[in-house]
């Protein structure tokens, strides 16, 4: 739904200026993210691991789609890792972090990238092919 179809729907006489209007007030910008944010830490979170989880699961489904919704998943734990990391380097929230204790952090988030890339380098000599997917040969 547009913002335009949403005013027009919450009874505004003129949707497409009304929408533009509210869009502006800080208050309805704070209630539109906060209904996002529940939206997407609840029913959508579980929703969309399902959908994950079930695709992953169909043989039948496209074997792009499965490599996609494997990907997705792998990235989140990536993701969590990152997390985590940043819970070990520091002991406290970002939040009460103070400014060279999160440069400090993001210096070595930046390092340690840098050494993830490094490790996932292979080269193309290293690269065999089987059934039209490139695998690397790890020695």
């Amino acid at each position: 739904m547009t913002q335009t179809e949403a005013a027009a729907a919450a009874g505004y006489s003129n949707p497409n200026t009304d929408a533009w209007r509210l869009l502006r007030l800080p208050h309805v910008v704070k209630a539109l993210r906060q209904r996002r944010t529940e939206l997407v830490e609840g029913d959508l979170t579980g929703l969309a691991l399902k959908t994950l989880r079930d695709t992953m699961a169909d043989a039948g489904a496209p074997r792009d789609a499965r490599l996609k919704a494997a990907k997705i998943v792998l990235d989140l734990g990536q993701f969590n890792k990152d997390a985590n990391k940043i819970k070990e380097l520091k002991g406290k929230p970002l939040a009460e972090m103070t400014e060279d204790e999160l440069r400090a952090m993001a210096a070595q988030l930046r390092q340690d990238a840098r050494e993830d890339a490094r490790e996932d380098e292979t080269p193309a000599e290293d690269v065999k092919v089987i059934n039209g997917i490139a695998e690397p040969v790890r020695p």
